[in-house]
């Protein structure tokens, strides 16, 4: 196969689209340690996993950023739903106690 190098602009651009999707995946493992540390106030306080009014909030303002900042907003709603779902998974999990 005769594959001719890519132009460095084009190097350039994949790296930088690179580092941004390992800061995503940062920025979401900081966020689930987050979960992680409510989860157990949510325990201590007998609090529900779910809250509707606060999920109904950010709906709405990752909605509006999302349009704000040109982004597809039902794209950035999908996002969040599965983010949200994940968190109440984890703090479901936490709830259970853990057998020896």
């Amino acid at each position: 196969m005769n594959e001719r190098p890519l132009p460095p602009q084009v190097e350039r651009l994949r790296e930088r689209i690179e580092e941004l999707d390992l800061e995503l995946v940062h920025v979401l493992s900081e966020r689930f340690q987050v979960v992680e540390e409510l989860s157990i106030w949510k325990n201590e306080n007998l609090m529900s996993v779910e809250d509707p009014e606060r999920e109904a909030f950010l709906s709405e303002l990752y909605a509006r950023v999302a349009r704000q900042r040109g982004l597809d907003v039902s794209f950035v709603q999908r996002l969040f739903e599965m983010i949200i779902a994940q968190s109440r998974e984890r703090q479901e999990r936490a709830k259970k106690p853990k057998r020896a």
